[in-house]
């Protein structure tokens, strides 16, 4: 069985334009480096699964260089919207 990206992409969307606020109210995951994880881990089910956890670990790196190598992978795979979704909580 495959899953098509748009089965994915939506509510990897959800979650990142849900309120973190709303969802510590409601005792659920909404810390940043929780709700980016489960994001990347659904993002991995559509897209190649190595490059996406590469991307995911280059993130939180202190390397400008690793970093800027994988919002330029990103920019090219995800769409507009869950992009931007992404780029806002990674601010």
């Amino acid at each position: 069985m495959t899953v098509s990206r748009e089965a994915v992409f939506a509510p990897a969307l959800r979650e990142l334009l849900r309120d973190p606020a709303k969802a510590s109210a409601e005792n659920e995951s909404g810390s940043h480096d929780d709700v980016v994880e489960h994001v990347f881990t659904l993002l991995s089910l559509v897209l190649d699964r190595e490059p996406m956890q590469i991307a995911s670990r280059a993130l939180h790196s202190e390397d400008r260089g690793l970093v800027g190598t994988a919002l330029e992978y990103l920019e090219t795979v995800l769409p507009e919207d869950l992009r931007r979704a992404l780029w806002k909580r990674l601010q």
